[in-house]
């Protein structure tokens, strides 16, 4: 894959698990030679379809919004509560 030049903001790539059968982990590390700004999180002991049940998910999420929420809030103080992710209990 080739860099993606036109790609200058802020990206989150938060696409599986470290158990992921699914999707290699090498596809996500190319992705992510493409973006150059990009953050990728590979959820540990995650598998491709149970993400959200883990807490490095959103923390990985409510993470990326800190800044669309310091925005939100400058706008309209405490209007930016509305972006908070919700936790999920860690699965055993």
């Amino acid at each position: 894959m080739k860099p993606c030049p036109a790609c200058t903001g802020s990206v989150l790539l938060l696409p599986q698990g470290g158990r992921d059968t699914l999707i290699s982990a090498v596809h996500s590390q190319r992705l992510r030679g493409v973006v150059p700004k990009a953050r990728l999180v590979i959820v540990p002991g995650a598998a491709h379809n149970d993400l959200r049940r883990f807490t490095a998910y959103s923390d990985a999420l409510a993470h990326a919004m800190q800044p669309a929420r310091a925005a939100v809030n400058s706008v309209s103080p405490g209007a930016g509560a509305a972006l908070q992710t919700s936790t999920h209990p860690q699965p055993r």
